[in-house]
Order: structure tokens, then sequence, then C-alpha cells
């Protein structure tokens, strides 16, 4: 999972904006990386959305820099991310945090809990609300920049997506399958080297259904 950020130069500061995260911004003076600034600000931001019991917007899957501007990409830790799926996910599914505690046979401060960026959450309390939810929870371990794997939430059978990382530019644009709307952001995401993410996919309906 990562947010796009609009850097510009304003005399000799290095400006970062998050066009996704309405406030969200910061700047590097002179040898400070913008990268390092960029990260902070996102993760506060999104840390702070969530601990006030809001739903943070989801990143964009593609964005064109204005003109003198260039876009970077910030990545979101896992331990991050899989909160915002899970709020993404409750949101989508229309349920309360009490209606979601009584699908997962725990406590709705329990929910609560698994929701705030501050929580540790175990991997028992993840499947529990992951089953909950109609996904399952499918952790991979991944070699930086090399391919679109991490700790994700996923609908069960879900077919092995080719790793787009392995072609050359040319090679995954014409490859590139054409998915779901929910499933797009996935693919976006290998080819920006992704380390590690968490992710809550809505599981797709049967065909004739």
């Amino acid at each position: 999972m990562q947010y796009p950020a609009i850097v510009t130069e304003e005399g000799r500061a290095t400006l970062a904006e998050f066009p996704n995260c309405p406030g969200c911004q910061t700047f590097a003076e002179p040898g400070e990386d913008i990268v390092e600034q960029a990260q902070d600000a996102l993760h506060g931001w999104l840390e702070a959305t969530l601990a006030a019991g809001e739903v943070p917007p989801k990143p964009s899957v593609r964005i064109k820099a204005p003109k003198g501007a260039r876009v970077l990409w910030i990545p979101v830790p896992a331990k991050l991310a899989v909160k915002l799926s899970l709020r993404w996910q409750r949101q989508e599914a229309g349920l309360t945090q009490a209606q979601l505690a009584r699908r997962a046979n725990v406590s709705q401060q329990q929910i609560a809990k698994l929701e705030h960026p501050d929580s540790n959450p175990t991997i028992e309390t993840l499947e529990k609300v992951a089953k909950a939810l109609g996904t399952h929870l499918e952790i991979r371990l991944v070699a930086s920049g090399k391919s679109d794997k991490g700790l994700a939430l996923q609908q069960p059978g879900a077919a092995k997506r080719l790793d787009l990382t392995q072609l050359s530019t040319e090679a995954r644009e014409a490859r590139r399958p054409r998915p779901p709307a929910e499933l797009v952001g996935t693919l976006e995401d290998s080819a920006h080297g992704e380390v590690g993410r968490a992710r809550l996919v809505r599981p797709a309906k049967a065909k004739g259904g």
C-alpha cells in the first residue's frame, strides 16, 4: 500500500503534499530527506485519522504530477496498512464495530482496539475478523523491490497473480491484467516495489449469481 505525494521545489525547500489526505503536507530544508519527512507526515496523518474514529481515504492508483512537479510514492507500514484495510472493509460491509464483533465472536472493545493505530493485534484475532468479513489472512515475506508480496487479508480461492516486477516495463504493460477495481491497487503496488503490506480484498461474486 502506497500513497502518492506531489513534490515541488519552493525556493530552497522541497515540498510534499498528499492529494488523497487533506491537509497532509510537509517540507524538507536543504540537506534533509524529503522521503523521510513525507513518511513521517503521512503516517502521522493516517494514525491521527484512525485514532479519531474516522475513515482515512484510500490512495489513488494512478496520478499525474502537475507541470514542474513530480510524484513520490510513500509506502505504508504493514502494521498500519492492516488497520486501514480493516477499517475500509468494515465501512464497505456497512457494519458497526459491535456488529463485526458479534460476527467474529470477539468483544466490541477488541474491534475498536484492532482499528486503533497503537494496537498490536495477534494473528489469531486478525484471522477471526478476516473470516467475519469474508476474507482470510495471508502472510508473505518480501525481498525489497522484487515482488508483490507481504502481509495480506485476501479472499478465499484467489487466483495466483503474475509477478509483474520480473518483467520489463513493456512486457508488464502488455501482460498486465485488467482486474476489478478492488484489485487494481494490488497490481499498482507491485510496480512500485512495495516492501510488505496488509490489505483486505472483497471476495469476487460467483459467475451467474
